[in-house]
């Protein structure tokens, strides 16, 4: 630490010179970093693929074995209704219009 730090600044303006200097270690070198997948509240599984891009893993694994990138309007389906069981034999393409009548005879079961 320079000297002039130690009798110019306070201890939290020394904190915030050294924390705006100081290059922290980002994506895999930082300590945080968990291996770029993440678990949603719902269950899914979420892959970063850069530092503003992220992909659920289900479409994922469904673009890789169909060999082409999903429409929007495309759905990947959980088939046990497990959202993080990402098997391809777990996994079903469906519509969205598909998906929300696959949900109301859900609901409606449930009744």
């Amino acid at each position: 630490v320079r000297q002039y730090l130690l009798k110019r600044y306070t201890p939290g303006q020394k904190r915030a010179i050294v924390r705006k200097n100081v290059r922290w270690p980002t994506g895999q070198d930082s300590p945080n970093w968990k291996g770029g997948r993440e678990v949603t509240k719902d269950g899914y599984v979420v892959l970063w693929l850069s530092r503003r891009e992220k992909i659920l893993e289900q479409r994922l694994v469904m673009e890789q074995h169909l060999g082409r990138k999903l429409s929007r309007d495309e759905v990947v389906h959980h088939i046990n209704g497990n959202n993080a069981d990402n098997r391809i034999k777990n996994l079903q393409l469906t519509t969205f219009a598909e998906e929300i009548k696959r949900h109301k005879v859900a609901e409606q079961r449930k009744k």
